[in-house]
């Protein structure tokens, strides 16, 4: 009897401990989070590192942890934080776009287009940001083509149709690879704005 008991008792004990590291992590991520909010960097840091290590898995602890290194301008720390959210969430929305700043930033163009073309399948409150970047590689690079091409089909696909043409337009006169989609989604641009 006294046998079965003691084994209770450790079950039990086991059980509240691992509750208690369950509840521990989450209250780190909030204090860390809270703490962001009101900039003290330090400490949120060190609070979301807290979470980190009794929940690996935590991706918004990384999320959380990239933006404080990018604020403390240290890039590399962010970036790989970045990674790391992605790598536990690759449909993480926030992490993505902040990738595709930093592939921008670095002029890797491939990256940036690698990401823009996934990131409508997986934003839910940040689809104009794709825009903004998308943009931005204009703005670099003008006669990118199939930057402009991408573009103007956003814009055609959120019925912005003047501005879908007037990206098409500048498109036909510099393009190469893209003038037969280009002049076929002009014809499709041109019958939208009859409509």
């Amino acid at each position: 009897m006294m046998r079965i008991y003691i084994r209770l008792l450790l079950i039990f004990g086991l059980f509240l401990n691992f509750s208690n590291l369950l509840l521990a992590d989450n209250n780190f991520f909030e204090e860390g989070k809270k703490k962001y909010l009101e900039k003290n960097y330090d400490e949120s840091k060190f609070l979301f590192q807290r979470s980190i290590v009794f929940n690996p898995k935590d991706t918004n602890s990384y999320l959380y942890l990239a933006k404080i290194f990018r604020i403390e301008k240290n890039k590399k720390e962010e970036e790989k934080n970045i990674e790391t959210a992605l790598l536990l969430d690759p449909t993480n929305e926030e992490a993505t776009y902040i990738l595709m700043e930093i592939e921008l930033k670095k002029s890797n163009y491939s990256k940036v287009k690698e990401l823009t073309e996934n990131f409508p399948k997986i934003c839910k409150n940040l689809c104009k940001k794709n825009d903004l970047i998308l943009k931005e590689l204009m703005n670099l690079e003008p006669k990118n083509e199939e930057a402009t091409y991408n573009l103007s089909k956003l814009k055609l696909k959120e019925s912005d149709y003047l501005e879908s043409k007037k990206l098409i337009d500048q498109l036909l006169v510099f393009c190469i690879d893209y003038c037969i989609k280009s002049k076929k989604i002009k014809i499709e641009i041109e019958k939208s704005i009859k409509k």
